[in-house]
């Protein structure tokens, strides 16, 4: 049995590497990242040697991603509509001309999915695409060749994960994600590419991945 988990970033190696995560999951586990080598020459020493770092396929944001990304996320945010979420909507934009122009074109563009019930089929076109690129084939390529029972997200929102996680969907590979906590929800809401979100504790959450693959 393999479990694979996604680290995209330092926070994520803290409470997942660092904790009783990884010690609570049986069988192999494979951590899909982008450190460079000297991070994970001075990382890898501290686990067990069931547990092996593997470099995820490169991955870039490109402008079609990009808007899909945050027509969905605003779309979200009105969709919900907390206090929170009005906050961050109210938020000046930031970046070049080129970003704040697509991201004001998003924005307007989510409000409406959300006005007339549309994010669904939004999303179902984002992924549609996304699926089909070749960042997504060397994602599966890669998911076949572990032999990923479970694959599990240290971190919900991080643009570089949504190719492996329609790759293990693709696959027919059960996923989940990790929220820190629920203020992430009132403010952000929740990415719907996972099958399952759990906002626990480390071995809570391998708990979870666990019984994850006895009910798949």
């Amino acid at each position: 049995m393999s479990f694979a988990v996604i680290l995209p970033d330092g926070v994520a190696v803290r409470n997942f590497v660092w904790s009783g995560f990884l010690d609570a999951l049986p069988g192999e586990v494979v951590l899909l990242h982008h450190f460079p080598d000297e991070a994970i020459e001075w990382l890898a020493p501290m686990r067990n040697g069931r547990v092996r770092w593997q470099e995820a396929p490169p991955t870039e944001e490109r402008p079609l991603k990009f808007a899909f990304r945050q027509v969905m996320s605003y779309g979200h945010m009105y969709q919900s509509d907390t206090l929170a979420m009005r906050f961050n909507r109210a938020r000046p934009m930031r970046g070049s001309w080129r970003v704040k122009t697509v991201a004001q074109l998003a924005k307007r563009a989510g409000q409406a999915a959300a006005a007339v019930g549309a994010l669904d089929a939004v999303e179902r076109i984002a992924h549609r695409v996304q699926a089909g690129s070749n960042e997504a084939a060397a994602c599966r390529h890669l998911l076949e060749q572990i032999g990923a029972k479970v694959l599990f997200c240290a971190n919900q929102r991080a643009p570089e994960i949504v190719p492996l996680v329609l790759a293990a969907r693709g696959l027919g590979i059960p996923t989940a994600t990790f929220i820190a906590s629920w203020d992430n929800l009132t403010s952000k809401g929740a990415s719907s590419h996972h099958s399952t979100i759990t906002s626990f504790g480390g071995r809570a959450c391998a708990t979870s991945c666990c019984a994850i693959t006895l009910r798949e």
